[in-house]
């Protein structure tokens, strides 16, 4: 008995040492060094983002690396090869020396790298892809640069590369001070004095790995020559000139490749503010439709990016006819965004200092900070999806929807202190109408995430927008002038919540009770409206006009999603603060007339309530795609139907030259409620269709001209507007605004 359960041990033993060197030995690519973490992305095989970069993480087959304003160092663990990566590279680790592969094989996409492999003893085999060339190396120190369209270069210090041009299938040998270029008006190898050859790796010196670790590498540059010794005499001068020419490693360079490299050079001069440039300024030069009329444009879009901070400027001129005279600019909503108060003279420092305000804020697209749920985010700028809370109230509020014909200088806020949290939003700084707030409290925050929370959020003026008809001498009908008072009390259950999964448990329910300024017939009078809330009579109490909503969110790994359970009724809507909001909020002011008119009518009896999913995920910031369905239903006396109030998103976007040899990239983007109606056709919905003021369309198709220039086609539907900024009427559905459909044709100048 002894011997057998010594035999068991020894097996055991056997066994695990076998799996533990077979673990030891997996082969991975370690992140020893980055400058910035907010500047560097890695993707898994999947596509997936990772939301937690930290020294020493280790990456496998298939995952990709993306620095943007950073570099990046890597070590092959255990070939001991490391590679380092130049700002805006992305880079794919496609197969790693091991156990199942013989190759270290990579792609690099763009960018600039610099490999130092190791040489030992073993088969240490080496592959770097390119769009347009195969790099095989054994043993070598080399850089590789890629720039889409315009250079796929290849330079060696070390060793030797085969440079293969896959186009031709060309092969070139190049050894130590050589280089070669795909995009070269002749492939083929040139040689590189020695200060030249070290200026191309000037920015390409490790910071945390040292080359002299990389085993086999030698640290006597092998490009730079000594100065010949004095010539011996006899068979010993034969024998060591055999010996140096055995020796020499650098072939002279035939005459006719030294003007493709003076022309290289030349081609190089400006790349330093190209690369300085990319990423961060953008042009746009074409055509544009506003309020019915096509102008010209020439815009110019500076990108400022510091971490998580994001910053993008719009400065733009939009011309009828001629660019250069101020008058035949555009002036969206009547005002002349150049003039910084010079058009406001004589009317004091008030009208003067506002009109300087509004338009600085509107040279500003964007800034933002950090996503909703972080500690401390903020949007602020034409942002098409503000929400506040869970959204019962406001969820995915766009104040873009007419951009550029209308802009706006939004805000979406949020600070988290732990114990205390806050949410706020404005939909212009210019004109602001629509605002509000959310306070939270987690009472126990010490021991469990749970919060509560009280949201308000308020429109001053939607009458503002009712739809005027353009022949008209007298000004639209406000309906006692309301201002929407919208209100809600939220729970907040966090059951998981981290960067790669969470889970989190809501419930909200809200309300809106209109103010009204004027009275109005007979049946709505000045002040707040609180018999729009419930009803009282003869010692009964009754809800109305609310709604409910409950459900879960969050995301896996870099999928979100969202499944909730919505109910209201009345004349509330869940969420009340939609994506189209600001092109209905003008119907919604009739539909309170019509309900104060006869609060009892039967389409203000039934109840509405239904099921929400929607999912969204980005896979390598190449392609990206949300949707989102409510499917409702009615519960009225004749039981339950399917309602007309369901709701439809859809967005996908595909990068520009993921499509081999087309290289077109596209998005579209449709948002739309009363869908299945309108498709069908339902009695009722004969005047709707599915493009109409329910709808919120854009698409955009771009096709990449040249390395930093892209033709765009755009396509968006915008609202009517007249001279004094106010939504025209459509002729044939007159309580909803003009849709018009907008063509735009641009080129894009990017670096």
């Amino acid at each position: 008995m002894k011997k057998i359960t010594i035999f068991g041990i020894i097996c055991l033993l056997t066994l695990s040492l076998n799996l533990y060197g077979q673990d030891s030995t997996d082969p991975a690519a370690i992140l020893e060094f980055y400058d910035d973490e907010y500047e560097i992305q890695v993707f898994d095989s999947a596509g997936f983002q990772l939301d937690e970069i930290y020294y020493g993480i280790e990456l496998g087959l298939g995952d990709t690396i993306k620095t943007n304003g950073s570099t990046a160092e890597l070590r092959l663990d255990p070939n001991g090869s490391i590679i380092k990566l130049a700002p805006g590279t992305e880079f794919i680790i496609e197969t790693l020396q091991g156990q199942n592969d013989d190759v270290n094989g990579f792609a690099l996409i763009t960018g600039k790298v610099r490999t130092v492999a190791s040489r030992t003893s073993g088969n240490n085999n080496y592959s770097i892809r390119t769009p347009s060339a195969v790099c095989g190396v054994r043993g070598t120190d080399f850089g590789l640069e890629v720039i889409p369209g315009t250079r796929d270069a290849v330079a060696v210090l070390q060793g030797s590369v085969e440079f293969i041009n896959t186009a031709t299938g060309e092969s070139l040998t190049l050894a130590p001070g050589m280089v070669a270029d795909v995009f070269a008006d002749t492939f083929q190898a040139v040689t590189l004095p020695l200060d030249q050859l070290q200026e191309m790796f000037r920015e390409m010196d490790f910071v945390q790995l040292n080359p002299a670790d990389v085993p086999g590498y030698s640290s006597e540059p092998a490009v730079e020559k000594e100065s010949p010794p004095e010539e011996p005499d006899g068979e010993e001068a034969v024998e060591e000139t055999e010996t140096a020419e055995a020796e020499e490693t650098v072939p002279e360079a035939p005459e006719a490749a030294e003007a493709p490299a003076e022309e290289r050079e030349q081609r190089n001069i400006l790349q330093p503010v190209f690369d300085f440039l990319s990423g961060r300024v953008g042009m746009e030069i074409g055509s544009i439709t506003a309020d019915g009329d096509t102008y010209g444009k020439a815009i110019i879009q500076p990108v400022i990016t510091l971490g998580k901070f994001r910053m993008g400027l719009y400065l733009p001129i939009i011309y009828k006819q001629n660019m250069f005279d101020p008058d035949d600019w555009y002036r969206p909503r009547g005002n002349n965004e150049w003039s910084f108060g010079t058009d406001h003279k004589g009317e004091g420092a008030g009208p003067i200092l506002k009109d300087v305000l509004a338009d600085t804020a509107l040279k500003i697209k964007y800034m933002e900070y950090g996503e909703q749920r972080d500690r401390f985010f903020f949007k602020v700028g034409n942002l098409n999806n503000m929400t506040i809370g869970h959204g019962i109230l406001m969820y995915r509020y766009a104040n873009d929807n007419d951009f550029p014909a209308v802009r706006r200088i939004g805000m979406n806020l949020g600070l988290d202190m732990g114990t205390l949290g806050i949410e706020s939003v404005i939909n212009d700084f210019a004109e602001p109408e629509i605002f509000g707030a959310r306070i939270y409290i987690r009472p126990v925050a010490d021991k469990y995430p749970f919060a509560f929370g009280i949201s308000i959020i308020s429109d001053i003026d939607p009458a503002g927008s009712i739809v005027t008809d353009p022949g008209a001498d007298t000004e639209p009908i406000r309906y006692g002038d309301p201002v929407f008072l919208g209100s809600s009390f939220d729970l907040d259950f966090p059951l998981i919540e981290r960067d790669m999964l969470s889970i989190v448990l809501f419930g909200d329910i809200g309300a809106m009770v209109p103010y009204f300024r004027e009275n109005y017939g007979d049946s709505i009078s000045g002040g707040l409206a609180l018999n729009a809330l419930y009803t009282g009579s003869g010692g009964s109490f009754a809800l109305k006009n609310y709604g409910i909503a409950t459900g879960l969110f969050g995301n896996v790994a870099a999928a979100d999603w969202r499944l909730e359970y919505r109910y209201y009724n009345g004349t509330f809507r869940a969420p009340f603060f939609g994506s189209n909001y600001d092109r209905l909020r003008g119907q919604y002011v009739i539909d309170q007339a019509s309900y104060f008119a006869d609060p009892e009518a039967a389409e203000y009896q039934g109840r509405t309530m239904g099921i929400y999913g929607a999912v969204g995920f980005t896979i390598k910031e190449v392609f990206s795609f949300e949707g989102g369905y409510f499917w409702p239903w009615e519960v009225g006396p004749s039981g339950f139907e399917l309602s007309d109030e369901d709701y439809l998103l859809l967005k996908a976007s595909l990068k520009p030259g993921v499509i081999p040899v087309v290289g077109i990239g596209a998005s579209i983007s449709y948002e739309r409620t009363e869908f299945i109606p309108t498709l069908l056709n339902r009695e009722g919905s004969e005047d709707l269709t599915l493009f109409d003021a329910n709808t919120v369309v854009k698409g955009e198709l771009v096709y990449p001209a040249a390395p930093i220039l892209d033709m765009a086609v755009i396509v968006t539907t915008s609202a009517g507007y007249d001279e004094n900024g106010n939504l025209i009427s459509n002729p044939d559905n007159p309580s909803q605004p003009l849709i018009r459909p907008s063509v735009s044709f641009e080129t894009r100048i990017h670096f």
